[in-house]
Formats: C-alpha cells, sequence, structure tokens
C-alpha cells in the first residue's frame, strides 16, 4: 500500500505542476 500511495501523491503533485505551467503559459 505504501508504494501505491507514494504513485498516487507523485501523480497528484504532477498534475499540479502541469497546471502551474499550463496557468504560466496562459496568463488570464
Amino acid at each position: 500500500m505504501e508504494n501505491l500511495n507514494d504513485m498516487t501523491i507523485e501523480m497528484f503533485c504532477e498534475k499540479q505542476r502541469l497546471l502551474l505551467d499550463l496557468k504560466k503559459n496562459f496568463p488570464q
């Protein structure tokens, strides 16, 4: 379960990073 949890956190962090990049590239 620990590995699965780490993966989930990793995916979440990656998603947050992508969202931040989108905001930087497309400021409103």
